[in-house]
């Protein structure tokens, strides 16, 4: 599992550095993080109240204040390519605290806020989404999913037959949300999300399929035909930071949902067999810290392929988002900025590591 989270969180730089080809298979990659969080949980450990405390330390506050740090940094990111100035400031605080992109306009102290991005012109929803804050979505909806979830087995789960229910519950509040409508705070329709994987991957667990062989045939059967279901229902037009799923299919959601497991899944049976024959300490270590990875991959993706551009002489190539510097096609350039990226972020996870009381380990 830790493999399957450093080829994720690889991946994942990838797309950012501007390897738009990988995009349609996020859903996959954000669902493989919930489900794997859900399936190492163990119930009953520690209490309640030690559970979510133990998240608002380790995702709540890396997010709140990544996020701040990104609303800075933009203002200079921004003027630095010509796409903004110090406007930038007020959609990544906006973001930051309600912890999700797309803020009801309606709400009081939006209303004078003013639209910055050309491609948001909804009446209803201020755009708090800037390239550097457009991957922390995933770290709000993380800590919603934790805490519903968490609150559902420590409190609510007397059999598991209610996970069903639970499940669907959860489904249809996700499904609420969309790209033109205001997304709810701490990205909770995606945290419902988040929670009905988690769910799913104590089922799994209890099931064994991945311990038994004698379920394991079966397993990936049924895994790979509601795969298949998915993909002709649109999956991988799947995008969450906007709560588009599947395209806006009416049942966008659920179809994510299970598109993700079942991809989970066999991705899990597949990465047993290369743990078989591959022994890698160092995609391990990557596995084990991808919070600090993503944290900083955004920031570190600018500088290195700022860097790049540099050392080659070609030209910045921007998409309509702002956040890539090469067009998708520029393999060379974006391999070498994913290179750099987890090489350096990798070192600071290690340093983060060993120097837990250093200030500079503490800011990381």
């Amino acid at each position: 599992m830790d493999y399957g989270k450093g080829m994720g969180i690889i991946a994942v730089v990838a797309i950012h550095a501007g390897l738009s080809q990988l995009v349609d298979y996020s859903f996959a990659l954000m669902v493989y993080f919930f489900f794997i969080t859900g399936y190492n949980f163990t119930p009953g450990k520690r209490t309640l109240s030690e559970n979510i405390r133990g998240r608002i330390k380790t995702v709540y506050i890396p997010f709140f204040k990544m996020a701040v740090m990104a609303a800075i940094l933009e203002i200079a990111r921004a003027i630095y390519f010509g796409y903004g100035g110090y406007e930038m400031f007020r959609p990544g605080l906006c973001f930051s605290v309600y912890g999700a992109g797309l803020v009801p306009k309606l709400m009081p102290f939006m209303n004078e806020m003013d639209r910055i991005f050309s491609y948001n012109s909804n009446a209803v929803i201020y755009d708090g989404i800037i390239p550097l804050n457009c991957h922390l979505w995933f770290l709000a909806a993380m800590f919603s999913g934790c805490v519903l979830f968490y609150t559902y087995i420590e409190k609510i789960r007397k059999n598991k037959w209610y996970d069903w229910p639970a499940i669907v519950i959860m489904l249809l509040i996700a499904g609420v949300e969309g790209p033109d409508i205001p997304q709810l705070p701490l990205s909770m329709g995606r945290g419902c999300l988040a929670c009905a994987c988690m769910i799913a991957a104590t089922r799994v667990r209890e099931w064994r399929i991945f311990t038994d062989s004698s379920r394991r045939i079966l397993a990936i059967i049924v895994a790979t035909t509601v795969l298949a279901f998915a993909y002709l229902n649109g999956v991988f037009q799947t995008t969450m930071i906007v709560s588009l799923y599947a395209g806006g299919h009416p049942l966008g959601a659920a179809i994510t949902f299970l598109g993700g497991i079942s991809a989970t899944i066999l991705a899990i049976f597949l990465l047993q067999i290369i743990e078989k024959f591959i022994d890698s300490p160092t995609l391990s270590f990557i596995g084990r810290n991808t919070m600090t990875i993503y944290l900083w991959n955004l920031i570190l993706d600018t500088i290195f392929s700022v860097v790049v551009v540099k050392a080659t002489g070609n030209e910045i190539v921007m998409d309509e988002f702002n956040m890539a510097l090469f067009t998708s096609d520029s393999y060379g350039s974006i391999a070498a900025v994913t290179v750099l990226t987890m090489i350096t972020a990798t070192f600071m996870a290690k340093y983060k590591e060993t120097h837990k009381d250093s200030l500079l380990a503490k800011l990381i």
